[in-house]
């Protein structure tokens, strides 16, 4: 019999500078933000608009996008679901100050991973990014596992 190969996943809290990019106009609102944000110790990457954000060939799908949008009206509703379906398994913070309910609903069934309402709290805010941090470490450590399984399934047949 062979020695199996076992692979193990360890998380560390030691990990890498997360990536977190921030899509918003510039302005003191951006400021504020940029500065809360970079003081928690996250690797951030500023954005004036989405277009820019997705022509950039750099970013990495496992980081956090935090996305101020107008979702006032059905069709910056629609850009928002589709751009959050587009983009996982990121995970996307939406901020606004123009929300009803329904649109609210609806980005988070197309997969937003929290909204947040202007004016911001910064605590809730970062509270929400580490907690998509984790979540992305969970994607992470099942995504190997599974992997792991599937190459000790067919290692037996």
């Amino acid at each position: 019999m062979h020695p199996q190969k076992i692979n193990t996943y360890v998380e560390t809290d030691a990990a890498p500078r997360a990536n977190v990019y921030l899509v918003q106009e510039p302005g003191s609102d951006r400021n504020a933000l940029v500065k809360q944000i970079e003081t928690d110790g996250y690797l951030l990457h500023c954005y004036d608009n989405i277009d820019l954000f997705l022509n950039k060939d750099d970013y990495i799908h496992t980081g956090i996008l935090i996305l101020d949008t107008i979702m006032s009206s059905t069709a910056g509703l629609d850009m928002t679901c589709k751009l959050v379906k587009q983009l996982h398994p990121m995970q996307v913070i939406l901020i606004t100050e123009l929300a009803s309910v329904k649109s609210v609903v609806s980005v988070m069934k197309a997969g937003a991973f929290d909204f947040i309402q202007k004016p911001l709290n910064f605590e809730d805010l970062l509270t929400s990014v580490a907690s998509g941090l984790k979540r992305n470490r969970q994607h992470k450590m099942i995504k190997h596992c599974v992997r792991s399984c599937v190459d000790s399934y067919k290692q037996l047949t």
